[in-house]
């Protein structure tokens, strides 16, 4: 069975996310790419990741996708700058 590549974080990540998913002011869609890497990180499978945001698994493993190639650099695409 094909397991997703592990997601590290740095604790400046991390707290950036954390952050973001704390905010009152992020938008929705962007506190739920958060959480998706929050969870991705701590080893959780895309399937219960995906029901825990209520997301299809493709857009759980697009988001892994995008932190694994782009990181936290603002992109106005991938993430709230």
């Amino acid at each position: 069975m094909w397991k997703a590549p592990v997601i590290e974080l740095t604790t400046d990540e991390r707290k950036e996310l954390q952050r973001r998913v704390a905010s009152h002011t992020t938008a929705v869609r962007d506190t739920n790419r958060a959480k998706i890497i929050l969870l991705a990180a701590d080893g959780i499978p895309s399937a219960q990741i995906s029901k825990a945001v209520a997301m299809h698994e493709s857009n759980v493993a697009k988001w892994r996708k995008r932190l694994r190639e782009y990181r936290l650099d603002g992109r106005s695409t991938s993430w709230p700058s």
